[in-house]
């Protein structure tokens, strides 16, 4: 699940802006709107240029942009200038275990999160037309039928789940399923490494 990127439908501009609006901060609101002009890879307007169209001095402007640098929406690069990048749900899970930290919650803690997620993209499955989805899925349970091996265990079980959630067809539950198994498994790397 880790690292593919999300199929989402494409949604209507105010939508979006709708979302920005619920941000407390409306300037970061307003370069965030102006920013879904944009595809992902494309090179923003210099700050000169967006201080200017967003009416708002350039400190302001560099403290917005610095936001969405830490997470993974614009890219800075040296000499080229800066581009957006889009989210994915790899590059929010620090933002995601920060949260829980602040929250003093575990990782575990987001063990009925993941439950209710599944609950819901089992029963969304139940309609889907996706044929490659369900062989995916068959062929997922029939690898854990198949084996004693832990590793092609653990590797048939993620294929499972990824396939479950592709297969609901509901671009919400793919996104916040993929952050939280890109959660686990940096949770996981980081506790087998000490141990």
């Amino acid at each position: 699940m880790s690292g593919q990127p999300v199929d989402v439908e494409p949604s209507d501009f105010s939508q979006h802006r709708f979302l920005t609006n619920l941000l407390e901060d409306k300037a970061l609101g307003e370069l965030v709107t102006l920013l879904l002009t944009k595809e992902p890879g494309q090179q923003i307007p210099s700050e000169r240029e967006l201080a200017e169209t967003l009416s708002i001095s350039r400190t302001a402007l560099r403290d917005r942009i610095s936001r969405l640098v830490s997470l993974g929406i614009l890219q800075r690069r040296e000499r080229e200038g800066t581009f957006l990048t889009g989210i994915q749900p790899d590059s929010i899970s620090d933002t995601l275990i920060l949260s829980l930290m602040s929250s003093q919650l575990t990782i575990d803690s987001l063990i009925s999160v993941r439950y209710a997620l599944e609950r819901h993209a089992g029963m969304a499955a139940c309609d889907t037309r996706d044929a490659q989805a369900l062989d995916d899925l068959a062929n997922a349970v029939q690898r854990m039928r198949d084996s004693d091996d832990g590793r092609e265990l653990f590797e048939a079980d993620n294929a499972f789940h990824h396939a479950l959630f592709r297969a609901s067809g509901q671009s919400g539950l793919i996104f916040f399923s993929q952050m939280l198994h890109s959660s686990a498994a940096r949770h996981r790397e980081i506790h087998c490494t000490r141990t």
